[in-house]
């Protein structure tokens, strides 16, 4: 049989809805008068045929269905006046309402009345649909996941705690049990939903043994939590519930095709084990959907978080929320006793984008927290890339490889990185991003689109393939670079270069029209000593004082000044046009010297040094 409510109806209670409609037209062929106008007397009526259009199914109780079904009556209707011969036929839409026990399979299936059917009545929206799935939209999710917390365990919709599944199983009437499931250990939880011999392993015989268990059992299999990097026996067993609560009547439909079923099997890999529905999917994505917001209810998810995050920030004295993220995911994931993964997206749901930037795994390697502009990225995005991927695009994108723009960007801590003083800083120990550059990566970093290449459930690990990519988690992924430069925040730079420039003229401004006086007011607006110019130009200072007086002259040195002060190249134009010096295009190093006062003039004096050595090789 197929999987759908709409045929169940249609083969196995037809003769029961025919009947119905039959009764309803001999008890009121007036409301037959209309269609048969056309006849001069409306005769005998005669119903031909019954056809299941629709079915909505609604629960009566946590055991009963209640069905309305919309079915479609062929009606035959003969001429009342014997002097003429003459027969008409017709549709006639009814409603039939029954009701039926999920424990008897709805074998008890009974009507309680029929009517004529009526036009845009408007049903609950808890209705089941054909594949008896309910209608659970992603929006809708929170709502859902209220009702549940409503119903079975209201206090923690008052204030932020931790469910405790053992209260939960028992307001719900279920049970549960700890043991071998599997061998390999591909199985992390079952649900019976009726009395059953099961198989179980048996780690000491290390065979399969079939024992006795009883409907609205729960196992979970506690060798899994040990094998596996995400979710907890909490979240297991809330997992399960969801399935007892809204996915027994897709159970009974199944069940009436295959005798065999009795529980439902939930495979590490995503979906249901053994079992080929059409509508596995959908209720593996429901019940790994709901489970989160049923451990970290909204509203009471978002006090704790915001309380955390209050103590957090004046515990560490900061104001920066990217300071303190990880350790209030930490706090929360401990708190609602969940994994520091599943707090981090629940975070993420509820509007603390900042959190995707943490906990971020890439290469083996922990990769700093980063912070962007809100909304800045879609699901599928990420600034983070690992060296393979680097290395791939590099040879292989031609966007990437063609753009000259690319040149610019340095790859550091996993991300693509406009090479600016700004955003990336160039040490004796390697090149590391700015604070700045961390919490404003809209800014700076190139963003990158990624498609999952797995077998696994994709639905199942949307979350998780996006936010991290450790290669422990088996996850393979396709990443390509994301609709050129332009869109790896360049307008954003664009901006940032527009406001120093801004600033140097303004700077400039200021100068006195004296190449010595001049100099002198730029060292004092730097904030830099005397000794600290020195070093970064690796001379005495004895020859800064000379150079500040006019008395140690050379472009070189006068370079080398404008250099270690990170002056705009607007500035260092200005001293060297007022200078008695000039760079002269044919010496090398001259030109060099140029070219890292133009465009890398933030940087550290080592880098700046090991650029010149480079241009002049």
């Amino acid at each position: 049989m197929a999987q759908s409510v709409k045929l169940y109806f249609q083969e196995e209670h037809e003769d029961e809805i025919y009947d119905a409609i039959c009764s309803r037209i001999d008890e009121h062929p007036e409301e037959l008068e209309e269609q048969f106008s056309k006849l001069r007397r409306m005769g005998e009526l005669t119903l031909e045929e019954v056809k299941v259009m629709n079915v909505y199914t609604e629960w009566n109780s946590e055991n009963e269905l209640q069905f309305e079904i919309s079915a479609c009556a062929t009606v035959d209707c003969d001429e009342g006046n014997h002097h003429y011969d003459d027969t008409r036929s017709t549709y006639k839409w009814y409603t039939v309402k029954g009701t039926g026990s999920l424990d008897n399979l709805l074998e008890d299936f009974s009507i309680q009345n029929v009517a004529p059917y009526l036009k845009g009545k408007r049903h609950s929206a808890r209705a089941l649909k054909d594949t008896f799935v309910p209608d659970i939209k992603k929006e809708n999710l929170d709502n859902v996941a209220e009702w549940v917390l409503t119903r079975y365990y209201p206090e923690a919709l008052k204030q932020p705690m931790a469910i405790d599944t053992d209260i939960l199983l028992k307001r719900m009437g279920l049970f549960k049990i700890e043991r071998r499931i599997s061998k390999d250990a591909s199985v992390f939880g079952r649900i019976y939903f009726e009395d059953a011999e099961s198989a179980f392993y048996n780690d000491d015989t290390e065979r399969l043994e079939t024992v006795p268990v009883k409907a609205g059992t729960i196992m979970v299999d506690p060798m899994v939590f040990f094998l596996r990097n995400m979710g907890s026996v909490n979240n297991t067993i809330i997992h399960e519930c969801i399935h007892w609560l809204f996915h027994r009547p897709l159970f009974v439909l199944e069940k009436i095709s295959d005798s065999s079923l009795k529980q439902i099997d939930c495979a590490i890999a995503g979906g249901i084990r053994g079992r080929k529905w059409s509508t596995a999917r959908t209720i593996e994505w429901q019940a790994n959907a709901l489970t989160p917001r049923i451990q970290m209810p909204a509203r009471t998810f978002r006090k704790k978080a915001n309380a955390l995050i209050v103590k957090a920030l004046n515990d560490y004295e900061t104001d920066s929320l990217l300071d303190v993220i990880e350790t209030v995911i930490e706090q929360l994931a401990e708190f609602f006793e969940v994994s520091k993964l599943s707090a981090k997206i629940r975070m993420i749901e509820l509007g603390y984008e900042v959190a995707r930037g943490a906990f971020i795994y890439i290469d083996g390697k922990y990769v700093r927290p980063y912070g962007y502009k809100a909304g800045f990225l879609q699901d599928n995005q990420t600034f983070s890339i690992g060296v393979k991927d680097f290395l791939r695009l590099s040879l292989q994108d031609y966007d990437l490889r063609e753009d000259k723009r690319s040149l610019e960007y340095v790859y550091v801590d996993s991300h693509l990185v406009y090479d600016r003083p700004k955003y990336v800083n160039h040490t004796d120990n390697g090149v590391e991003m700015t604070p700045y550059a961390l919490s404003h990566m809209d800014e700076c970093c190139l963003v990158f689109n990624l498609e999952l290449d797995s077998q696994i459930e994709e639905d199942r690990y949307h979350s998780i393939c996006y936010l991290n990519r450790d290669e422990d988690n088996g996850l393979v992924f396709n990443l390509e670079f994301s609709a050129g430069l332009d869109h790896a925040g360049k307008m954003s730079q664009d901006e940032v270069e527009l406001r120093e420039l801004n600033a140097a003229y303004d700077m400039l401004d200021e100068l006195p029209g004296n190449y010595a006086k001049a100099l002198a007011v730029l060292v004092d607006k730097s904030g830099m000593t005397k000794d600290e110019i020195a070093d970064e130009m690796c001379v005495s200072p004895k020859t800064v004082n000379r150079i500040l007086n006019g008395e140690a002259g050379s472009i070189e040195n006068l370079a080398y000044f404008c250099l270690s002060l990170q002056l705009h190249p607007v500035l260092s134009e200005y001293l060297i046009e007022r200078s008695p010096w000039n760079f002269d295009m044919r010496n090398k190093e001259h030109r060099a010297l140029r070219e890292v006062l133009r465009h890398f003039y933030g940087h550290k004096m080592s880098y700046i040094r090991e650029r010149i050595s480079k241009l002049t090789a």
